[in-house]
C-alpha cells in the first residue's frame, strides 16, 4: 500500500499546487485590476484637472473680454459725451451770434432766455 500512499500523496500535492496557483493567479489578476482602477482614477483626476483648468481659462478670457468690451463701451460712450458736449457748446454759441445779429440797437439783447423785456416769452427755469 506504499505505492497507493505515494500516489495520493502526489496527487495531494497537485491539488495543493493548483490550488496555489489559482489563488497566485487570483491575486495577479487582483493586483493588476487595482492597478488598471488606480491608473483609471489618476487618469479620471488629470482629466478633470484638465477639465478645471480649461474652464479657468475660459473664465478668464470671457472676464477679460467683457472687461475690454466694457472698456470700449465706456470710451465710446465717454466719445459721444465728448461729441454731444461740442455740439451742444457750438450750437449754443451760433444761437448766441444769431441772436446778436438779430438784435437791433437799442432793443434788448436776449442770450438763452435772459434779459427778455416780455415775460410771455422766457422759458420757465426748471
Amino acid at each position: 500500500g506504499n505505492a497507493q500512499a505515494k500516489k495520493a500523496a502526489e496527487a495531494e500535492e497537485k491539488r495543493l499546487a493548483a490550488i496555489e496557483a489559482k489563488e497566485e493567479a487570483a491575486e495577479r489578476s487582483a493586483e493588476l485590476a487595482r492597478q488598471r482602477k488606480e491608473e483609471a482614477e489618476e487618469k479620471r483626476q488629470a482629466a478633470a484637472e484638465a477639465a478645471q483648468f480649461k474652464k479657468e481659462q475660459q473664465e478668464a478670457k470671457r472676464a477679460e473680454a467683457a472687461e475690454a468690451a466694457q472698456l470700449k463701451k465706456e470710451e465710446q460712450e465717454a466719445k459721444r459725451a465728448e461729441a454731444a458736449q461740442a455740439k451742444a457748446t457750438k450750437a449754443k454759441a451760433s444761437k448766441a451770434e444769431q441772436t446778436v445779429k438779430k438784435a437791433k440797437p437799442g432793443a434788448s439783447i436776449s442770450l438763452f432766455g435772459f434779459g427778455q423785456k416780455d415775460s410771455e416769452n422766457v422759458a420757465p427755469t426748471a
